[in-house]
């Protein structure tokens, strides 16, 4: 966001950033689930080890309010539909996660590389509409 408004003087895309802010804010304590056992042999806290599934609220939270901005704000069509997928699918796959208790140190990456796949539809399908 530094970055663009360096080279830009035009507040349209805030909202945008607002929403990606808070995706990454929601997502990111995740990754501390992968790092149990590295946090437990140097003795730093761990958030998983401290709130266990409870952790898993934070997310789910913050991605519910993310789906309630990218409603109110005017992204246009293609975005706005763009957004709301990948907060569904991140939603959806932080709770088939916790059905799989045992497999939930792949969910932080699993999230980036839906997140990555999805972007990745999204600028094809934009160059393709050549919006």
């Amino acid at each position: 966001m530094l970055g663009y408004f360096m080279k830009q003087s035009d507040t349209d895309l805030i909202p945008f950033f607002a929403v990606l802010f808070l995706f990454c804010l929601s997502v990111v304590p995740l990754k501390k689930i992968e790092e149990v056992e590295e946090d437990r042999k140097t003795g730093y806290s761990n958030l998983y080890s401290k709130w266990g599934l409870l952790l898993l609220i934070w997310p789910l939270s913050g991605l519910l309010l993310e789906l309630i901005l990218i409603l109110c704000f005017d992204f246009g069509n293609v975005l706005k539909t763009s957004l709301f997928i990948l907060t569904i699918s991140s939603m959806a796959c932080i709770l088939l996660f916790r059905m799989f208790k045992n497999k939930l140190h792949l969910l932080y990456q699993s999230i980036i590389y839906i997140a990555i796949i999805e972007i990745g539809v999204f600028y094809l399908l934009i160059k393709s509409m050549d919006l």
